[in-house]
């Protein structure tokens, strides 16, 4: 079985809104609706939970009910970070998963996240134990070596940028922090899974992302969306 984790626990500080960026609506539909459209729709996707903010439990449930999206399994309380989230999704899904399902793990104000990126996402973790989606670096890159400038240049060849999705052995991921809490841990320092997985020794394995695959932090995102939305639709219409 291939489990998903939909994150949206966080308030989105940068975004400027009055709600949550996960809950603003683009073209009269919030975009956590159309990132569980992608999980309802990938033949990959077995079922899917989704970690929400405090007080937006019945609003996903809803919004699921009114798009049609069946694979929902259940809503889950966020953390205080998206580290903790992850983690409560993890342990959500303890009576759900085998030691040998996969465990996928997305953002939710990442809405563009296609078919072939889950699908290659998946056929690596299979075959290598976990993958996270990257893209290599095709701009000049620099490490900052003091404020406003570098003196150190870095080989673009060895630059990847990490992306959501992402995806372990679900035994694996539930291993892994269940080991954070013994170990002692900061989840809100290590917000991500791959940091944490880095941080504990553990190799990561790249499969492929997309530069399609944004993830939504500012206005200016929302317009690219809804710039793609309406490029898909006149492609549909032709």
């Amino acid at each position: 079985m291939v489990a998903g984790c939909i994150i949206a626990g966080g308030v989105g500080a940068r975004f400027g809104s009055s709600i949550p960026k996960q809950f603003f609506e683009v073209r009269g539909k919030p975009i956590i609706a159309y990132t569980m459209e992608r999980f309802n729709e990938s033949p990959d996707i077995d079922c899917f939970d989704v970690v929400s903010l405090a007080g937006f439990t019945e609003t996903v449930y809803d919004l699921a009910k009114r798009h049609g999206i069946g694979k929902l399994r259940e809503v889950i309380p966020g953390g205080n970070s998206f580290g903790e989230s992850v983690r409560n999704g993890v342990y959500g899904l303890k009576e759900a998963c085998a030691d040998d399902d996969i465990f996928v793990m997305h953002m939710a104000v990442a809405p563009l996240v296609s078919d072939d990126v889950i699908h290659d996402l998946v056929c690596v973790c299979k075959e290598r134990g976990n993958a996270f989606s990257a893209v290599p670096s095709y701009m000049c890159m620099c490490e900052k070596t003091g404020e406003g400038f570098s003196e150190k240049y870095l080989d673009r060849e060895s630059v990847y940028a990490l992306n959501t999705p992402q995806a372990v052995r679900y035994g694996k991921v539930l291993e892994l922090y269940e080991r954070a809490a013994l170990e002692g841990h900061d989840l809100e320092q290590r917000t991500h899974l791959s940091t944490l997985m880095l941080d504990m020794k553990e190799r990561i394995f790249f499969s492929k992302s997309s530069p399609i695959n944004i993830k939504i932090t500012t206005m200016e995102d929302v317009e690219l969306f809804r710039a793609f939305l309406h490029y898909k639709e006149m492609r549909e219409v032709r």
